[in-house]
């Protein structure tokens, strides 16, 4: 990655796209950090059960920034090869309210299949029973400067729209 200007914003210098794929285990436990404390709205959770596909558009937190600057970006990620999808403790009568993700985690099934879950701060888990693990993550925005780190209340910002991106 590029040393950037610490005086520039993550817009004015831009910043390299995060691009990742998880098809085993290790790779889970890496997207599952990557997108440690991410906000998603539930309108942007989507099952697609004719393509077997979970689709989510995430505002994630940028570990991996190299100067100490705060920042989000838009990251959409998408799981193949979904047999089933169940929410537990998530209310989705609102596409506006927000979920933040502590974790995603991989199971063992007896049925053969696996279960990916994912673990949102409010109690609410999803829980997909996938035929093997197939995960891709891509960054869709360019960075947004943000006033706090996670484990801060949500501030102004972590919820950004596709409008204000």
């Amino acid at each position: 990655m590029n040393s950037h200007d610490s005086q520039s914003s993550p817009e004015e210098r831009g910043s390299a796209r995060l691009k990742l794929r998880a098809l085993d285990e290790a790779d889970l436990e890496v997207c599952s950090a990557v997108l440690q404390e991410a906000v998603v709205k539930i309108g942007d959770l989507t099952f697609l059960p004719g393509a077997r596909r979970v689709v989510v558009l995430f505002n994630r937190f940028c570990w991996e920034s190299v100067d100490d600057s705060l920042c989000r970006v838009r990251t959409g990620m998408h799981i193949e090869n979904v047999l089933r999808a169940q929410t537990r403790d998530i209310a989705q009568t609102d596409p506006n309210a927000a979920l933040v993700l502590l974790a995603m985690r991989y199971l063992e099934n007896t049925n053969g299949n696996g279960i990916i879950e994912l673990i949102f701060s409010d109690g609410g888990i999803m829980r997909l029973e996938v035929e093997c693990i197939d995960i891709y993550l891509d960054d869709v925005s360019s960075p947004w400067s943000v006033d706090a780190s996670p484990g801060s209340a949500m501030r102004q910002g972590d919820t950004q729209s596709d409008a204000d991106a």
